[in-house]
């Protein structure tokens, strides 16, 4: 037993020099294997030197066929494209819609409007395919209304109108026109609301009330006013002598401008000459018509809801944000019951689509899809796509820029 013992202690005090052999033999074998692929490339180099000293093609070393050639798998790679392509397309328009705030159809619009607040109607957006120059019998191309009494668009202000004056706003008589954003159409809407009531006979005032950017009177083809109410409440001046007739054979519709003065907001608001002259203009008109700014920009003015009876505001389809509309009833969450209704502008035949089929179906030489329609004056043409109408909405909003800038 103990002979076999000694005899493993012998063999395994042996390791260290076996193991040191080992790695000395193993350290020789990558050497002469470096040693080797060495001259193979010499071997390489020196045969294609030869071959180009002959002058001759000599074969160095022959193909070699593989035994499991590799091809690519078609079908997989295209059924793997279709689906990745898809999965990433579906995923990004999810989040473009998720990131649109933007209220694109009269749908939308209603759910965003309060229960109690009335829906008057939609103006639709139209372009002018041929204009006219201004003459006796057309004093003013900016007011299609007034151009063509009898296209579409008339009629949908005659809607809006008999809405207004028949509807829940039957009793009041002083309206505040705005809007969440800038260039969503109040001044056109103001002014042509103005002149359907005037022509049903009605005694009518507009008042322009952005003091910061006054447009009315360029919607009548107007030169802007220098002096306005403004200076006339701080001067102590005869506020009649501001009013304008801009259409001579409308003696019944009259407006006022600010004026070009500093401004003064506080010349709203209670116990001032403009409180009393506006108890004044209340006794000589059937119906006042405000075009106010959008109160997002020009909230100090929300002083005007001191002396009016109706607040509507006027929403431009595919250019308002749902954000924007929500801060504004937020901002007149304390004049609920002052809420006379909302208003659809700029409306393409693409946002109103589904509110004509059956207008369309029943009264066809009447409907909106016959989109080029001509007048005494001038070929209007309703815009149909929400792309076209941000590119028209665009290139306003520049000219407004330029002339508030101005």
């Amino acid at each position: 037993m103990n002979k076999t013992i000694l005899t493993f202690e012998l063999e395994f005090n042996k390791l260290p020099v076996i193991e040191k052999e080992l790695s000395k033999l193993q350290s020789n074998v990558d050497s002469l294997e470096a040693i080797r692929k060495e001259l193979n490339s010499l071997l390489e180099q020196i045969s294609l030197t030869a071959a180009a000293d002959n002058n001759s093609v000599k074969l160095v070393s022959p193909a070699v066929v593989p035994t499991n050639p590799i091809s690519p798998n078609k079908l997989l790679i295209l059924a793997i494209s279709i689906l990745l392509g898809g999965a990433l397309s579906i995923l990004l328009c999810l989040l473009l819609h998720m990131r649109d705030d933007t209220i694109h159809s009269l749908d939308e619009l209603k759910d965003l409007t309060n229960s109690n607040t009335p829906f008057l109607g939609w103006i639709p957006l139209v372009i002018k395919k041929n204009k006219t120059k201004v003459t006796e019998k057309n004093e003013n191309k900016d007011i299609l209304i007034l151009n063509n009494p009898d296209s579409n668009l008339s009629n949908r202000f005659k809607i809006l109108v008999s809405n207004i004056i028949y509807g829940q706003n039957s009793t009041n008589k002083t309206f505040m026109i705005t809007s969440p954003g800038i260039s969503d159409g109040k001044s056109f809407l103001t002014s042509n609301i103005g002149i359907t009531l005037a022509k049903n006979g009605y005694r009518i005032l507009i008042i322009d009330g952005d003091i910061k950017a006054p447009s009315l009177e360029q919607n009548f083809n107007l030169k802007p006013s220098k002096h306005g109410y403004i200076r006339a409440i701080q001067e102590n001046i005869d506020l009649n002598k501001m009013i304008i007739n801009p259409l001579p054979h409308l003696d019944n519709l009259q407006i006022i401008s600010p004026g070009r003065s500093d401004l003064v907001a506080a010349v709203f608001y209670k116990k001032t000459k403009y409180n009393i002259e506006f108890n004044k203009f209340a006794e000589n008109y059937d119906y006042i018509l405000i075009d106010a700014p959008p109160l997002e920009f020009a909230s100090d003015l929300l002083c005007y809801i001191n002396y009016i009876d109706s607040i509507l505001v006027c929403t431009r389809l595919g250019i308002c944000t749902k954000s924007s509309f929500v801060l504004l009833k937020e901002q007149l969450t304390d004049f609920q019951d002052k809420m006379g209704g909302v208003i659809a502008t700029g409306c393409t035949l693409e946002h109103v689509k589904g509110s004509i089929n059956k207008y369309n179906y029943y009264y066809h030489h009447y409907s909106h899809y016959n989109s080029k329609e001509t007048s005494n004056n001038d070929k209007l043409e309703f815009v149909k796509k929400e792309k076209k109408a941000k590119k028209i909405y665009k290139k306003t909003f520049k000219t407004r820029k330029n002339q508030f800038n101005s």
